[in-house]
């Protein structure tokens, strides 16, 4: 028999290897990269509060189910077809969940993963389930088009967020606002996450010395088009041109077209001052950062950024970052970022000039990054105790302090299983 406090609580992730992620944490080990894992911090709530879990993760391999101590672990591989079918395939693909969750019974479910379709999961409501929406990405691109098909996409989840949802989660301002406005509400409840970090995650990295040569400049993130890489490539050739021997990049990650950079790079003759390193755990990354100079993110306005965690990983090590305005990190951390317009490949160039030239420049864009730093670190700004006051806020928990024991926790009777 169960007992009466125990709660039930769902996740849709996207495409993570959630049993890898269970693994590292039962072990006290952080994931490979330097990014937070949400993941990782939904399992230790469930932890804290006794909570069984069902977890939907999105992998593009095939169909698993596994059961990891209090929680069921579902790999759901998303469809790969194309136009109209692709969409009536994802619509589907929502429509399927219904047996588990009606099996499972979660008090809430915190929705992550294709969020153009969250709208086909309106009827977990009628199961009783509390919808909380959990946003890293902004539902439409503030710099880019939108094409009719999303236009419609985004009516119906604004529909599923009047009528289905009383509380979402945003990784930024701007996607906050955009929740909002899609809601046609104010009054919708959006808890901004904060990327938390280990304070000891950035020491070893050296602080950063301008006057060494040549200045270098990291990227890290998916290799992909929409994420500026090849964009990177020609601010590479510009400065392999104009200032031979000043400049030296390093390019981190993993991503579909990451062979196609490393052929573009040998193609340009690029090689001695562009490396391609492929997927760097943390270790690495941190390796290159402390040789670095500055951060490049070079996000393209066809691309959903939700935030650019590399922003505040530059700003965490001490290095000012170039960024346009299609990263929301710039909103709020703009005094350590040189700005340039979207997809202007040659003014990410020249701002990588002002930050090299100018020792004045440079020192106050670093200088910048302490000031910024202090947020990251704080816990009760996590993604663990975000969640946690919006569930508690919700009636599926209760407690007297953020901070609360498991121990101490107090369930809501109405919300007992």
């Amino acid at each position: 028999m169960e007992p009466k406090d125990l709660v039930r609580l769902a996740y849709l992730s996207g495409p993570v290897d959630a049993g890898d992620v269970y693994v590292r944490w039962k072990a006290g080990r952080h994931t490979q990269l330097f990014g937070t894992s949400y993941l990782m911090q939904f399992f230790e709530l469930c932890s804290e509060l006794g909570a069984d879990a069902l977890v939907i993760t999105t992998l593009p391999t095939t169909f698993s189910r596994k059961k990891l101590g209090n929680i069921i672990v579902e790999n759901r591989p998303p469809p790969q077809s194309r136009g109209l079918r692709y969409h009536l395939a994802m619509l589907l693909w929502m429509l399927r969940l219904a047996p588990t969750l009606l099996s499972f019974k979660p008090a809430a479910f915190v929705i992550t993963a294709h969020q153009n379709y969250w709208f086909a999961l309106s009827y977990a409501k009628l199961l009783g389930t509390e919808l909380i929406p959990s946003a890293h990405c902004v539902l439409w691109r503030p710099f880019g088009s939108t094409p009719l098909h999303w236009r419609l996409l985004l009516w119906l989840d604004g529909l599923f967020l009047q009528w289905c949802v009383r509380r979402a989660m945003a990784i930024s301002t701007v996607v906050s606002d955009q929740l909002k406005r899609l809601a046609k509400s104010r009054n919708l409840e959006v808890a901004i996450i904060t990327p938390t970090y280990a304070r000891g995650h950035f020491d070893g990295i050296a602080p950063p010395d301008h006057e060494r040569r040549p200045f270098r400049v990291v990227f890290n993130g998916r290799t992909e088009a929409n994420k500026g890489i090849f964009d990177l490539v020609y601010v590479a050739g510009r400065a392999n041109r104009e200032r031979h021997g000043e400049f030296h990049f390093d390019v981190c990650g993993d991503g579909l077209c990451l062979e196609t950079l490393r052929a573009m790079v040998a193609k340009e003759g690029l090689e001695h001052m562009t490396i391609v390193h492929g997927f760097c755990n943390s270790d690495k990354l941190g390796g290159l950062l402390s040789k670095s100079h500055a951060v490049i993110v070079p996000t393209r306005s066809d691309f959903e950024e939700g935030l650019a965690k590399s922003c505040v990983e530059a700003v965490l090590a001490h290095r000012p970052f170039v960024t346009s305005a299609v990263c929301p990190a710039l909103v709020t951390l703009n005094a350590a970022a040189v700005e340039v317009p979207p997809d202007d490949a040659d003014g990410y160039f020249e701002a990588l000039i002002l930050l090299a030239d100018s020792a004045t420049l440079y020192r106050r864009k670093s200088e910048a990054c302490y000031e910024l730093q202090g947020q990251f670190y704080q816990s009760e700004r996590s993604y663990r105790e975000t969640l946690r006051r919006v569930l508690s806020a919700a009636g599926i928990i209760s407690f007297t302090t953020t901070n609360t024991a498991a121990t101490n926790l107090r369930l809501p009777a109405s919300n007992r299983l």
